[in-house]
């Protein structure tokens, strides 16, 4: 089996395609991966993960170099954004309007002319088109992961025609998908609705889990409870400034630490003031970070319904994380995240978004330390029966049956 894997970030920033490719290297298969050297926090941890795997790897430019295919793909892609309201039909337009990466990859996959592959996955919505362009190329099928709703992902400029042009290429392309994956069943539920005639069964549910190895019971300690948060950056609009205030209240009794790239104006204008319990760690690879959870006792999942629409819809990376480490969660009360509180009921709670409602739930938390402490391992056990080794059962038979029907 020969897959090609498609994205318009890295390994390091989508986890749900590294999972895939390590699968495939486990199963045997020839793999080959195209995706972007991001040039930020991620790239020296991305040279040390991506030794790691056997595939031919190729890392497009996403910065300013080389100057001049750089301001070709900004021209073109401003260039398509003013033509797009006359020619709204034109696939091209739409995608390199959407993303200059579109175009970028495009430019590099037509000359894979000679190539032979079986499968073509592609991830986030700017490598979309291009893997539909080579599957008719090359005449073999592709599969796409939807990990978000990218119509209703924050929109800064061109907003409406943005919207419009996402759900265009969603509903034009998504529906020639051999297969189409997703990361949450409310996600699930709005591709269903916005293609409309794709059959039912080969939208396939993926959940954000990780390989349980990745994690270990770490007995809990005593003392301050034991608070953490991570994401890929730690910057405004978060979900911490609401949190914060909260957490300050109790600051004797408690202590947090965030993990990630942090903003330096975010920490001069924000954390700063909260510097007295707040612990700050730079960013990790995924398998040192998975183990590393496994030292607090409570995990933070504060997802903002006023962000995005997305944001109300998606289930992160983090709120699995702290659910296979085996944390009490706090989960903010956005519909996708009360659904997965509801599923796992001994695993957290769900919490009002506002700082006030948060107060008289963290004092809660504190008074029943030693119980959340004491079930910790019940909650790890549990969490076994929901690892990675379940999901890539799903996916491997899912790529076994596209090649096969193909």
């Amino acid at each position: 089996m020969r897959i090609l894997f498609i994205t318009s970030y890295d390994l390091t920033t989508n986890p749900r395609l590294a999972k895939e490719l390590n699968l495939a290297e486990e199963l045997g298969w020839e793999t080959e991966f195209v995706g972007f050297d991001l040039g930020g926090w991620s790239t020296e941890i991305e040279r040390k993960e991506a030794a790691k795997y056997r595939a031919k790897k190729v890392y497009l430019p996403a910065r300013r170099r080389p100057v001049f295919k750089w301001l070709a793909d900004v021209i073109c892609e401003r260039l398509s954004r003013l033509i797009y309201p006359l020619l709204p039909g034109s696939l091209k337009i739409t995608a390199y309007a959407h993303s200059r990466r579109s175009r970028r990859l495009w430019k590099y996959l037509r000359g894979l002319r000679n190539k032979k592959y079986d499968l073509i996955v592609a991830h986030n919505l700017a490598a979309l088109y291009p893997a539909w362009r080579l599957s008719r190329r090359l005449n073999i099928p592709f599969g796409f992961d939807v990990e978000d709703y990218h119509p209703g992902e924050a929109i800064t400029r061109d907003v409406d025609n943005e919207r419009r042009r996402r759900e265009q290429l969603m509903q034009r392309l998504l529906p020639e998908a051999a297969y189409i994956t997703v990361a949450a069943p409310l996600i699930g539920d709005l591709v269903r609705k916005l293609i409309g005639r794709y059959p039912y069964d080969r939208i396939d549910l993926i959940n954000n889990v990780f390989p349980d190895e990745e994690f270990v019971y770490i007995p809990p300690g005593q003392g301050k409870l034991r608070f953490v948060w991570f994401s890929q950056n730690i910057a405004p609009g978060r979900g911490l400034e609401l949190i914060l205030p909260a957490l300050a209240q109790f600051k004797d009794k408690l202590d947090l630490t965030l993990i990630g790239n942090l903003y330096p104006d975010f920490y001069a204008s924000v954390l700063v003031r909260y510097r007295d319990f707040v612990n700050i760690r730079k960013p990790m690879p995924r398998k040192e970070l998975n183990y590393v959870l496994g030292e607090f006792d409570i995990g933070l999942a504060i997802e903002l319904s006023s962000a995005d629409f997305n944001r109300q819809v998606c289930l992160t990376n983090k709120i699995w994380a702290y659910f296979q480490a085996g944390l009490y969660i706090l989960a903010t009360d956005t519909p996708a995240q009360q659904l997965f509180i509801q599923q796992f009921v001994d695993h957290g709670r769900i919490i009002p978004q506002s700082t006030q409602d948060i107060v008289s739930v963290i004092e809660q938390l504190i008074e029943q330390a030693d119980n959340i402490r004491r079930n910790k391992q019940a909650r790890f056990t549990a969490a076994r029966n929901y690892g990675w080794s379940k999901e890539k059962i799903k996916l491997k038979q899912l790529w076994e049956r596209t090649i096969k029907t193909s």
